[in-house]
């Protein structure tokens, strides 16, 4: 059985990411920035810039239960009823992450056309892989905490925030790029590419 709710008409509808979050509630991230599904209600999330270009790329929850967002003004995070900038170091430095895996309350890895570790004050630029060329497609954390990634070419990386290796072949591995991936609460990863 399906249960519809209708959001609140924005500009720019269009949905980019959903996540549901350890507390029950549904985060629905959109090209006009966050909005959250909590008591029946929904609610937009203001954020830190008051531009209309509030494209969000991604979400993602702490193991304390942050709620971390990618847009394309860059990172930010839930505090109270805000969206509020989680880079406090110089602008220019700001990296953009179409995706993001949060390792601990103050350190991201942002996954993009490149890799970094994103702290609150600094970026520190990771050297990957050589086959993880050009854009990532995909990322996510296991239940130890790792950070998988996928790029552009078969293979994935694993690593741990501050290094990652090529994980190139095993079983239930895609031979191809991996499009889309999932970590699941019983220590699994769903893979979704060509096999």
């Amino acid at each position: 059985t399906f249960d519809k709710r209708s959001m609140p008409r924005v500009d720019g509808q269009g949905a980019t990411k959903l996540r549901a979050s350890s507390d029950g509630a549904l985060w629905i991230g959109s090209v006009s920035g966050l909005t959250v599904y909590r008591d029946y209600q929904f609610r937009p999330i203001p954020a830190w810039y008051h531009d209309r270009t509030a494209t969000v790329f991604d979400i993602d929850e702490s193991p304390g239960g942050r709620i971390l967002v990618s847009t394309v003004n860059g990172i930010g995070v839930v505090e109270g009823d805000a969206l509020v900038p989680f880079f406090q170091g110089r602008p220019e430095d700001a990296p953009v992450c179409p995706e993001v895996e949060l390792i601990d309350n103050d350190s991201v890895i942002c996954v993009g056309y490149e890799l970094s570790r994103v702290e609150r004050t600094h970026v520190t630029r990771l050297r990957a892989a050589e086959q993880f060329s050009g854009a990532s497609v995909a990322s996510t954390r296991d239940a130890q905490g790792r950070v998988w990634i996928s790029g552009r070419s078969p293979g994935l990386l694993r690593g741990d925030g501050q290094r990652f290796d090529p994980v190139t072949d095993g079983p239930g591995l895609p031979s191809g790029i991996v499009m889309a991936m999932k970590s699941s609460s019983n220590r699994s990863i769903y893979f979704v590419g060509s096999f």
